[in-house]
């Protein structure tokens, strides 16, 4: 029970509510508060902190200052369907059933980004409408098809709604929102690309809407960006509109263009030193991203305008972002970069502002399950006995009503025959890199569910089945899976941490050697194999396993950790030293996109130590990235012979059909 405890203090939720002028008003008024939850996917404490300094963000900065402002810790992986559910349910995962951006139709066998059906339990919404409070939910993760709620629910397939070529067909519109009566007047909101003002962006980028192919759609960096940008906009002005015109108890409205523009360019934002194509990307593109997070800080400023003395607002995001960090690969400069989760960070953000919030409180270990009880303590409803999650009473003056115990819930809505949205929505994240790869397989899922669970999502509950100390549950469970998908190397990964955990350490080494044979770039398989080398007491192959996760991955600190408990290596030559930081010099000029420079750098390395395996495998990289596919052959070999242990290596020329011997 205290592994499973654990688990879930790593949720955090992020809730936005309006606030009234001012703050920190009165005392506790319990049933007569108004709400607005504000979700920016993706935001990052730092790059607000920043933005807020320079004074970027006129809005945050009011909130930080009359409001509360602090980290939201949240759940691994930090995949938003799951994360953002888990905002608006208060439960985790693996009880309210959404647990990945797409689950297997058991009736097609297609994957289909998941909807609002196979949710397990009510959201706040739910609880709002039963209680009779007015609600506005506006495109909110999973939650297409629109559910009958006391008010209004407009999907999160809203977004992709203008792609369609047969605009305001009855079977397009099905699920859209509740009530279906008001589909139409919400269609007047929805995104138009060519509308966005050029002038606008012209502070932070050179854009003209009028210039872009959008018939490229998702492939085309400046169409997607427009995409996101104008979804944006159209979320911002139909929750307004809403506001204003039905008044309800609770608004909340999810803005995931933060997000998608980090992905497009963040890794151009604030890097120094560039060359080549990405010097004249960073020249384009290198604020877009601060050109979002001022769109949401005007979202932010006018729910601010709007909100009166009952009103309170939180802001939050679902996890932070690994903003300027460079690909291996600059030739990827000015494309999504297509790494889906792995370019997210813990923690998000939290903030809250209006009635009710102590002014310059700090929110302490604020987590994404505490944002379902504070919302309806806010709105003066009880949370369920089975929530995890608590109140955030340190920066608000409210009393939490008597919790409840849970109750049965079905699903408010019927599936439509047709999904028009689907296969945008799935272009969409596969170019951000958050579905792909695996093909679907329907399994697992409960009895009668027509919606099965990804092989992704049983990996995920898997891990969460081992860390409740649940073995025989989790081996059964990845077995089942390594007979379905034996191609699949966290699958192996999966089992060598349990076996390893079971102290089988060397069939732990044998998995995880497997799950590093079909993915040799993944930093966590190597430190898992160094783990299970110490438990053998084969140090030395240890220290060298850590190190490969290190320079696969540098801000990897438990791999780092293990290498300071595991002492010195031996020592290198002053040749050998010297020249293996020359030769990282050259990577980092590779990545950068001074081809020259890094070729340069690898000649002195070279000439210090010619027997160095570095330096054959990084002029590799400069081969590749000159589309010179024999010289880049000849290096990899020339690398395998000095280092025949470099899965990375040996990967590569099996890739590329050149791996010696056929081996």
């Amino acid at each position: 029970m205290e592994a499973m405890r654990r688990v879930l203090a790593m949720a955090g939720l992020l809730v936005l509510a309006l606030l009234a002028p001012g703050c920190g008003g009165g005392g506790p008024s319990p049933g007569d508060g108004r709400v607005i939850v504000l979700g920016f996917d993706g935001m990052d404490p730092e790059a607000v902190r920043t933005l807020v300094a320079e004074g970027e963000l006129p809005h945050f900065a009011r909130l930080i200052d009359e409001g509360a402002f602090g980290d939201l810790a949240t759940l691994e992986p930090m995949l938003s369907p799951r994360i953002w559910t888990t905002v608006a349910t208060g439960y985790e995962p693996d009880r309210h059933g959404i647990t990945d951006f797409v689950a297997v139709d058991r009736e097609t066998g297609r994957e289909v980004p998941i909807p609002s059906v196979a949710r397990r339990v009510p959201a706040i919404w739910n609880r709002a409408s039963e209680a009779g409070r007015k609600v506005a939910v506006v495109a909110w993760w999973a939650t297409w098809p629109a559910e009958r709620v006391n008010g209004v629910l407009v999907s999160d397939r809203f977004g992709y709604h203008f792609l369609h070529e047969e605009e305001g067909a009855a079977a397009d519109l099905a699920g859209l929102a509740w009530p279906p009566g008001r589909v139409e007047e919400f269609l007047r909101y929805r995104p138009d690309p060519r509308a966005v003002d050029p002038a606008e962006l012209r502070p932070y980028l050179e854009l003209d809407p009028a210039s872009v192919p959008l018939d490229r759609g998702f492939d085309d960096p400046a169409a997607h960006f427009l995409w996101a940008w104008s979804t944006a906009e159209a979320v911002d002005r139909i929750a307004r509109h809403l506001w204003e015109t039905d008044r309800p108890d609770l608004l909340m409205a999810y803005v995931e263009a933060t997000d998608t523009v980090s992905h497009l360019f963040g890794h151009l934002w604030r890097v120094d030193g560039l060359g080549g194509r990405l010097a004249e990307d960073q020249r384009r593109w290198g604020r877009a991203v601060d050109a979002v997070y001022v769109l949401a800080d005007r979202v932010l400023g006018r729910f601010m305008e709007l909100a009166d003395a009952r009103t309170t607002i939180l802001v939050l995001s679902d996890h932070g972002f690994r903003l300027g960090v460079l690909p291996d690969d600059p030739r990827r400069a000015g494309r999504p970069l297509a790494a889906g989760a792995q370019q997210h960070r813990a923690p998000g953000i939290v903030g809250l502002w209006g009635a009710r919030v102590r002014r310059g409180a700090r929110p302490e270990g604020a987590r994404v399950h505490d944002i379902a009880p504070t919302v309806l303590a806010l709105l003066g409803l009880p949370a369920a006995t089975d929530m995890p999650g608590r109140v955030l009473d340190e920066v608000l003056e409210v009393e939490e009503p008597p919790r409840v115990p849970p109750a049965t819930w079905e699903p408010a809505a019927e599936l439509p025959d047709r999904d028009p949205e689907a296969d945008a929505m799935l272009q969409h994240l596969q170019a951000l890199g958050y579905v792909g790869g695996t093909a679907p397989r329907a399994g697992g899922g409960a009895e009668g569910e027509r919606f099965a669970p990804t092989v992704r999502s049983r990996l995920l509950a898997a891990q969460e089945l081992v860390k409740a100390g649940k073995m025989d549950e989790a081996l059964a469970l990845l077995r089942e899976l390594e007979d379905e998908v034996p191609e699949v190397g966290a699958v192996h990964a999966g089992l060598g941490t349990a076996l390893g955990m079971l102290g089988k350490a060397g069939e732990a080494l044998a998995e995880f050697d497997r799950a590093i044979e079909l993915e040799p770039d993944r930093a966590m398989y190597h430190y898992d194999r160094a783990v299970a080398l110490v438990e053998l007491r084969r140090y030395d192959e240890a220290r060298r396993a850590a190190e490969r996760a290190l320079s696969l991955d540098p801000d990897l600190a438990d791999a780092r950790e293990l290498l300071g408990q595991l002492g010195p290596p031996p020592s290198l030559s002053p040749n050998r030293e010297l020249a293996a930081k020359i030769a990282e010099r050259a990577a980092e000029a590779a990545r950068k996109g001074n081809l020259e420079e890094a070729e340069r750098l690898l000649d002195q390395a070279e000439w210090i130590d010619p027997q160095l395996p570095l330096v054959p495998k990084y002029r590799a990289n400069v081969a590749c990235l000159r589309g010179d596919r024999e010289e880049m052959i000849r290096q990899f070999r020339r690398a395998l012979e000095l280092d025949p242990d470099d899965p990375v290596v040996r990967h590569n020329l099996r890739v590329l059909g050149a791996l010696p011997d056929g081996r």
